[in-house]
């Protein structure tokens, strides 16, 4: 899938923002969010979010990782440091 499809998707867009805005906010720890802290915060089903933290990490916009029970995601900062660059020289 690619970036732009990724982000197409108005929840798709506030998950991916509330999973960097998380990574902001715990930069001292290791910049992990965990999925069941943005849940609440969205008005979307567990099984909706699941769905779009696939699309999220199928399009390497954000990684996952499981932490005994929790799944943590984390955003991909080397394709923000590309795409970023890509826009620049444009």
């Amino acid at each position: 899938m690619s970036l732009c499809k990724a982000l197409s998707n108005p929840n798709r867009l506030e998950l991916y923002f509330q999973i960097a805005k998380m990574n902001e906010s715990s930069f001292p720890t290791d910049s992990e969010c965990f999925v069941t802290d943005i849940i609440s915060s969205l008005n979307i089903g567990a099984p909706t979010i699941s769905h779009h933290i696939k699309e999220l990490v199928n399009a390497d916009l954000i990684r996952t990782e499981k932490k005994g029970k929790f799944l943590i995601c984390k955003v991909n900062e080397e394709l923000i440091e590309e795409v970023s660059k890509s826009l620049k020289q444009q």
